[in-house]
């Protein structure tokens, strides 16, 4: 985990850009809370020694991957079809007619 990585997420995402491109994308004010988290934990860790500081970075990661996976996934809105689309029953699609010729 590098500090200075951290850093310069955490001004990017409180930076004037990154905050108008949150805005044109979801419409809010982005919340940088999680890069402050972040870049914090990385300064409170440079004085443990290297051994806890393993140990204490590789348990921050673990906590964040399972914070993410709490509140589900995009994959989570797709069914699995267990039958072929009407249209693509012949292998073409019903948009196109295969026995025209383009001119």
């Amino acid at each position: 985990m590098s500090c200075t990585q951290q850093f310069d997420e955490m001004v990017k995402c409180y930076g004037v850009g990154g905050q108008l491109r949150h805005v044109y994308r979801y419409g809010t004010i982005r919340d940088c809370n999680d890069r402050w988290k972040m870049f914090k934990f990385c300064i409170g860790t440079r004085l443990d020694p290297i051994d806890v500081r393993k140990k204490r970075i590789q348990q921050f990661y673990k906590d964040k991957l399972s914070k993410q996976l709490e509140g589900g996934s995009s994959e989570d809105i797709w069914s699995i079809r267990n039958e072929r689309h009407p249209g693509l029953s012949n292998g073409t699609s019903s948009l196109a007619d295969p026995t025209t010729k383009p001119e």
